[in-house]
């Protein structure tokens, strides 16, 4: 790699090689792990990167957090066939969790300039500012709980696995939070047929 300045014999930070974009080198398996996560890092950049988006609310840090999370499944590839995503999805969120703990006293973000997903025209765009403001008045915890049980589909045990905690603390947790966001002025606002999708 040019521009890498690094003593002679050692191997580059696998986070400078994703930061850069330059092609990812990963020793021991050969070309095939080469290939194969190089696929699993474009199949899986876009949709890791909106979850990241909901839980912290933060366009910066959400890119932060999931370049940490590939970063993290780079250095353990050869161990994660099974389920990589499920890997880098909880480096994402355990990251958050880390990130909030020792930054509390900080205040959330509004959304505003947040795209969280693909939408379709105007309403669709309108929709997502206005998820992304209503989210932004859940704690760290309801949003992560709100993101892993609605966004990503988990059930309320895989979601307690995900998360390190109680199965009743889901159920809790998710009830307060989406009490929140029926009752958030910002998505009163968006029409009826929105609100269903």
């Amino acid at each position: 790699m040019t521009g890498c300045r690094r003593k002679a014999g050692t191997r580059a930070e696998p986070s400078a090689v994703l930061a850069r974009g330059s092609r990812v080198r990963v020793t021991g398996d050969g070309q095939d792990s080469e290939r194969a996560f190089e696929e699993f890092v474009l199949s899986v950049s876009p949709r890791l990167l909106v979850i990241a988006r909901l839980v912290c609310g933060d366009e910066h840090r959400a890119q932060d957090l999931t370049q940490q999370a590939l970063v993290a499944v780079y250095r353990h590839w050869g161990r994660l066939r099974e389920d990589p995503f499920a890997y880098a999805r909880r480096s994402v969120v355990n990251a958050n969790v880390s990130w909030w703990r020792k930054h509390r006293r900080e205040v959330l973000t509004d959304g505003e300039g947040l795209d969280y997903a693909v939408v379709d025209g105007a309403d669709g765009l309108l929709a997502a500012r206005a998820l992304a403001a209503a989210m932004s008045g859940l704690t760290y915890r309801e949003r992560a709980v709100v993101v892993l049980r609605y966004l990503e589909d988990m059930t309320e045990r895989e979601t307690a696995h995900e998360l390190g905690i109680a199965v009743g603390t889901v159920k809790s947790t998710t009830a307060r939070a989406l009490r929140k966001l029926r009752l958030s002025p910002e998505l009163a606002t968006v029409d009826a047929p929105e609100r269903a999708r």
